[in-house]
C-alpha cells in the first residue's frame, strides 16, 4: 500500500486521494482531512514544457472581454472585501506580457500589483513585500 501523501496547504499525513474519471481522463485529487484542503495530485501535474505551452494560449489582455469580465468578479469577490485602500497584491502567474490584466485592473482600482511568473516575469521584485 502507497504510503498517504501530505498536504500541501497544512503538511498533514491525514489524507486520502479522490479519482475523477471522465470522459477525457481520470484525475487524481488529495483531500485533507485535517484543514479540508482539496487539490490536484502533483502526479497530475503538467510538465513545465505543457505549462508553458498553455500559458502561450492565453489573451491575457484588455480586448479579452471574457477574461476581464472573470477577473473583474475575482477581484469583486475574492480580493476587494480584504483588501485595505491603496494595498498591494502579487500576481502569482501573471503569464506571458509586460502589462497583464489584472495588474491593470488592480492599479485602476488604487492598488499596486506586483508580478510573478516563473516562465515570462521571473524577477523577484516582490520579495519583502
Amino acid at each position: 500500500m502507497s504510503e498517504r501523501p501530505r498536504c500541501r496547504l497544512c503538511k498533514s499525513a491525514s489524507t486520502q486521494r479522490i479519482v475523477i474519471d471522465d470522459k477525457v481522463a481520470a484525475k487524481t485529487y488529495i483531500r485533507c482531512d485535517d484543514c479540508g484542503f482539496i487539490g490536484v495530485s502533483p502526479r497530475c501535474f503538467p510538465s513545465k514544457n505543457e505549462e508553458k505551452a498553455r500559458y502561450l494560449l492565453h489573451s491575457n489582455n484588455e480586448e479579452s472581454r471574457g477574461y476581464r469580465e472573470y477577473l473583474e468578479r475575482f477581484i469583486d469577490q475574492a480580493l476587494s472585501p480584504y483588501l485595505e485602500p491603496g494595498s498591494s497584491v502579487l500576481d502569482f502567474g501573471s503569464g506571458p506580457t509586460e502589462q497583464p490584466l489584472l495588474r491593470y485592473l488592480m492599479e485602476a482600482r488604487g492598488n499596486s500589483c506586483s508580478i510573478y511568473d516563473p516562465f515570462f516575469a521571473p524577477g523577484r521584485a516582490w520579495r519583502g513585500r
